[in-house]
């Protein structure tokens, strides 16, 4: 606990042990009002949707923005190494 001993009375007057011991109860208060459950309904997502899809329409366009140009990269690479293994 957070409790002093008799012998460590000379301690209680140390401002940064104050500090240390006040900051320490707050984060204990804190912690337990984390975990208290409330009323309020979960929700996922915007409610609207339509952004939500737009957002995955665009992930989906990266995604195949990305494997287009990895597929370009992995040619062109086979390309110059057939073309090594041509004229040694």
């Amino acid at each position: 606990g957070l409790e002093l001993k008799a012998n460590d009375k000379g301690f209680e007057d140390i401002p940064a042990l104050i500090a240390l011991r006040d900051e320490s109860k707050k984060q204990a208060n804190f912690a337990r009002a984390q975990v208290m459950p409330s009323n309020v309904t979960l929700r996922i997502g915007s409610g609207t949707g339509d952004e939500e899809k737009k957002n995955q329409m665009d992930s989906v366009d990266e995604e195949d923005e990305d494997a287009k140009l990895a597929r370009l990269l992995q040619e062109e690479e086979d390309w110059k190494s057939r073309k090594q293994r041509k004229n040694p």
